[in-house]
């Protein structure tokens, strides 16, 4: 297997660079009292993501702050990204992996270490409380009429009380079915959650407001195949969106995922590369999502 890519250069990350290998350490990874590196950051969310430690969680937006370089984010055609380390065992601990449905017997938990990792970091304008009516609003298929040939999602618990403020968690399930270019179609089978966390009190380098969200994605299963043009094996998202002033969100998105195509599979650059690019226009329509008022 391939040892770290950079899929593009951009000097807008503050320490360690966003195209650097990565140390791995064993099958686990150790996450830093202080993050000081993208890495630390996406690997100290992910795996105390639930954490009850609400002084803990708002030292990692105050880590975020200092890692990025926030200030060049408003270029909006310089966006850095790269690659953060690869997961290990502890990290899908953290999260349900179950058989499929349909599942004969062989079924069997996945190799972490199959799925590439990537990042990418953004800011555009929106306020927090939009975004996150966006980020919880069962139709997806509505805001992102070209991302979904169908999309139905289920709350485990009140999406409304979340947007109200009267609780801070709240968990999904969705079932979809898309397009991949040149592959055809496939059925996804996912578990979502999001945050409302605390920013830090006293002094801000620039956060405006009390809190910030954090989000994940994962597969549970591998997503089924409609034909043998694609294999879906693993995908674990981790989203972090920081109000800042300005009326600004910056956003620091991590990616683990083991994908294979017509035209190559994401340890590839083309694949990750295109994916990557996906991920920035996809933030352009959230920006116009934000600025039609939408939902």
């Amino acid at each position: 297997m391939r040892g770290p890519v950079c899929i593009v250069t951009a000097a807008l990350l503050v320490g360690a660079g966003a195209c650097r290998p990565v140390e791995q350490e064993g099958d686990t990874q150790v996450t830093l009292d202080r993050p000081d590196s993208n890495s630390d950051l996406l690997e100290a969310w992910w795996l105390e993501y639930e954490s009850t430690d609400l002084e803990r969680m708002a030292s990692l937006a105050q880590a975020m702050a200092e890692v990025l370089d926030v200030e060049a984010l408003k270029d909006r055609g310089a966006w850095p990204d790269g690659e953060q380390r690869r997961f290990g065992a502890a990290h899908l601990d953290v999260v349900d992996l179950y058989a499929p449905p349909d599942d004969d017997g062989s079924w069997k938990r996945p190799d972490p270490a199959k799925a590439r990792p990537v990042f990418i970091a953004t800011r555009y304008r929106c306020a927090l409380d939009q975004l996150a009516r966006i980020l919880v609003h069962r139709d997806q298929d509505a805001l992102y009429d070209d991302a979904y040939v169908t999309y139905a999602r289920t709350w485990k618990g009140d999406g409304d009380a979340f947007l109200r403020g009267e609780i801070d968690d709240l968990a999904w399930t969705f079932d979809m079915v898309a397009t991949y270019p040149g592959a055809g179609e496939f059925n996804e089978f996912a578990e979502g959650q999001i945050r409302r966390l605390p920013l830090p009190e006293g002094k801000s380098p620039g956060w405006i407001g009390d809190s910030y969200l954090a989000s994940r994605v994962w597969l549970p299963f591998p997503a089924a195949r409609e034909n043998d043009g694609i294999d879906f094996a693993q995908d674990y998202q981790l989203e972090i969106y920081v109000p800042w002033e300005g009326g600004d969100i910056v956003h620091l998105y991590g990616m683990w995922r083991e994908l294979d195509t017509p035209f190559g599979d994401f340890e590839g650059d083309l694949v990750s590369r295109l994916t990557v690019n996906n991920l920035k226009s996809w933030d352009d329509q959230t920006q116009a999502l934000c600025d039609e008022g939408k939902p």
